[in-house]
């Protein structure tokens, strides 16, 4: 079994789009269950040996506002460490990424009147090449999502946008899943708060990040040429598990 663990980045919306960061990204880390154990005790480890302690959640907004367990950020020692340290853990963690990045200006002069809620149309697109994924090996899969906090219309938007695929399928312009594809290959879907502290997730919130910021050209502290390695590369195609929409 596959697990796609699902994060994000950016504002969903195209009405009052950040002239800071002005794209959605949605990424989905892949691990296989077999090398699940190995791939949170290496994440584990990390953060013994930065925090002393496995229970620290790595989500990018405490980061760069040093807040909580990130407090000492602000010293370029500890900072510098510590972006070292994480870089390593990229380096040696086994996982690939399917990625959806949405460039909101550009999709907006396109699609204004016609636009889909952005998470809606990157959900779509990232569990359609987890779909090809599984499909291609025989595999199977199950989908953990990150709840947001006290954001009770966003929650129930994802369940009912998950709620419309499984019962009818995904349809992304002239390509077509229908829903008994969808039960066949993923076998569940699962939203979860933070506070569960599932690393598989807070490799997603990081790599969102990253991802945005490097297609924005703004300064990254992770190194993206580890990231860009684990885009998934299909069986028998060449296409790869980043996808841009504008």
């Amino acid at each position: 079994m596959k697990i796609l663990y699902l994060d994000g980045s950016g504002d969903t919306h195209i009405t009052n789009i950040s002239k800071d960061y002005p794209v959605f990204v949605l990424t989905g880390i892949v691990v296989d269950s077999e090398k699940l154990r190995e791939f949170n005790r290496k994440i584990d480890d990390f953060k013994i040996d930065i925090f002393k302690s496995r229970k620290i959640g790595l989500h990018t907004a405490e980061i760069v506002r040093h807040q909580k367990e990130f407090e000492e950020m602000w010293k370029p020692d500890f900072r510098n460490l510590f972006y070292k340290k994480l870089n390593n853990l990229l380096k040696v963690l086994d996982f690939s990424i399917i990625t959806c990045l949405v460039d909101q200006y550009e999709y907006k002069k396109k699609y204004e009147r016609l636009a889909y809620d952005l998470y809606e149309l990157s959900l779509k697109n990232v569990l359609q090449s987890f779909y090809y994924l599984l499909n291609s090996e025989g595999s199977i899969g199950k989908v953990i999502i990150e709840k947001h906090e006290n954001d009770h219309i966003f929650n129930s938007k994802v369940k009912h946008q998950i709620y419309g695929i499984q019962k009818f399928g995904i349809s992304l312009g002239k390509t077509k899943i229908i829903k008994s594809q969808i039960k066949k290959r993923i076998k569940r879907f699962k939203i979860v708060s933070k506070k569960k502290n599932i690393n598989g997730l807070q490799i997603g919130d990081l790599c969102s990040t990253t991802i945005g910021r490097q297609y924005l050209n703004k300064k990254i502290n992770e190194d993206y040429s580890l990231i860009s390695q684990k885009y998934r590369v299909f069986k028998g195609s060449q296409k790869f598990g980043f996808i841009i929409i504008k």
